[in-house]
């Protein structure tokens, strides 16, 4: 077709219709046609009506992307200049922070052809009860599992569990393993680079980055305190012993003897090593590698469109975990997953009731009205069990109703939704003293340091799925060698626990941006 008008309109109303029949979310339509409108107009300027364009419309693993292709000299549509001083941060820096938007587009220029391509995915619609897919793969499982208790002998069971749900479980969970190794590493690395353009670009951005870890660091030592009430595996004593020799020797561990062999073991501390060696070096050498920290950045949606690929195994994955304890555990070792619910309740109650009595000494303001500001925020994160679906309504609730600054919010908000994540760190130390507990393993205080350290790292990389944290934990409990049949209890219990967690992180988040607006006001004004 010619850019002609008429044809840009015909062009739109196609991309907008196939868009819409694939299912993304109506927000995502409108800016995919805007910006193909835009992108065509900016081609017709460009190259004049008579030019011939074609647009390929295409899905790949169900999900829609259109592609646009014009011959001529190299011309990008979406390149437009910063205008830094009406931007809180470059567009640059927001495009590794702004990761929950769905659409998106990118250019290249190929063999003489000006080539764009414009993506998006189906809109995420949570079924109507908590858990979603996760939870009917639970019930089935249970279901079934009585269902064979009832009909087969136990020999039959056996040969059940052994020779079929036991390699099928082992098969899928090394398949999440293997996935979630990369996605660790480079979710690391993305990280720390958009941390260095932040606190570069925003003389602010490194105080409020300390301010995350300091949060974090908290909860974990509420979650450590609790989960140890709950299941005492803590101990002085095992195979580390309280020596300065033993200490030294933990932290050695961390550094690996070579580069490629905790990526083959599954070793999270070494991982995690390499990739902060890794990406510091990439800091240090500032603008010279802004291109490797694009390519980090796209090398990390490949890496969670991986995880997305691999996770849509994850209610068969859950279904044969489940149905394997059920079959084999006695029932008064099943029951005990309420000690799971209550630990990360009594864990979530704390962390909210601290930051609300926080909030309310210094700012003077009773915390029922404090809560009712945000109700609307909590009300979808309950109900929804994301953080990334209330996040829309915490732009309006931080703007209006807490009466903070916009830029403010448009750069905080996606910023805590990336590097702030008081939820999931809970929930790992819960299932790791738990799991330890189901298989008779005791924790040396002196790891302690470590388990912090793992689960606020692995907190930045969970996926944002029902499940997410599940697929993660494979690797938390490889690292200290726990077994991974303590997964269906923890599947069972995720289930009550990943509501009050969405409802805990916006909590947490609303008070800590209410915090940060009047402390940044202060500065100003003593500026």
């Amino acid at each position: 077709m010619e850019l002609s008008d008429k044809n840009i309109s015909k062009a739109v109303e196609e991309v907008e219709e196939f868009f819409e029949k694939a299912g993304v979310s109506r927000k995502d339509k409108i800016k995919i046609s805007l910006m193909i409108e835009e992108a065509l107009i900016r081609f017709q300027e460009r190259f004049g009506e008579k030019k011939v364009f074609k647009i390929t419309k295409k899905k790949w693993f169900n999900e829609p992307k259109v592609i646009v292709r014009i011959k001529g000299e190299a011309f990008n549509p979406l390149d437009v200049d910063d205008d830094e001083d009406n931007n809180f941060l470059p567009q640059s820096v927001m495009k590794n922070l702004l990761n929950y938007e769905s659409a998106g587009a990118n250019y290249k220029y190929s063999y003489g052809y000006n080539e764009l391509n414009i993506f998006s995915k189906k809109e995420y619609k949570p079924l109507k009860i908590p858990g979603g897919k996760v939870t009917i793969a639970t019930a089935v499982a249970v279901i079934a599992a009585f269902v064979v208790k009832f009909l087969f002998p136990q020999h039959i069971q056996y040969i059940i569990v052994e020779n079929i749900v036991t390699p099928l479980f082992q098969t899928l969970m090394g398949l999440i393993l293997a996935v979630n190794i990369p996605l660790i590493f480079i979710s690391i690395m993305a990280s720390i680079c958009a941390m260095d353009d932040i606190s570069t670009l925003n003389e602010s951005g490194s105080k409020i980055i300390k301010r995350f870890f300091i949060i974090m660091l908290g909860i974990v030592t509420v979650s450590v305190i609790v989960s140890s009430m709950f299941f005492p595996v803590l101990t002085f004593e095992g195979e580390t012993d309280f020596s300065l020799n033993e200490i030294v020797k933990l932290f050695l561990s961390i550094i690996p003897r070579n580069i490629i062999q905790p990526f083959l073991e599954g070793n999270v501390m070494q991982i995690v090593f390499i990739a902060f060696l890794v990406s510091s070096c990439i800091v240090i050498f500032g603008d010279r590698t802004a291109n490797l920290k694009e390519f980090i950045n796209e090398a990390r949606g490949v890496v969670f469109k991986m995880m997305d690929v691999v996770l849509k195994t994850l209610p068969l994955t859950i279904f044969l975990i489940v149905f394997k304890t059920v079959l084999t555990t006695e029932a008064s070792e099943i029951l005990s997953i309420w000690k799971i619910v209550a630990a990360a309740w009594l864990i979530y109650f704390i962390n909210n009731l601290l930051m609300l009595m926080h909030h309310s000494i210094k700012y003077k303001e009773s915390i029922s009205s404090f809560l009712k500001k945000i109700s609307p925020t909590l009300l979808v994160a309950a109900t929804t069990a994301s953080g990334s679906a209330s996040m829309a309504i915490n732009f309006d609730v931080c703007k209006k109703r807490l009466k903070i600054n916009e830029k403010l919010c448009d750069f905080w908000i996606p910023l805590s939704h990336s590097l702030l994540s008081p939820g999931s760190p809970v929930q790992f130390t819960v299932y790791l003293f738990f799991a330890a507990f189901f298989s008779d393993v005791t924790i040396n205080v002196m790891q302690l340091p470590i388990v912090a350290f793992i689960a606020i790292q692995l907190g930045l990389c969970v996926p944002k799925v029902n499940g997410g944290s599940i697929a993660v934990l494979t690797l938390l409990l490889n690292q200290f060698s726990l077994s991974l049949d303590a997964i269906g209890a923890i599947v069972v219990a995720d289930i009550f626990i990943n509501n009050v967690g969405a409802f805990s992180g916006m909590l947490i988040r609303d008070c800590e941006i209410f915090d940060v607006s009047h402390e940044v006001s202060l500065d100003k004004a003593k500026a």
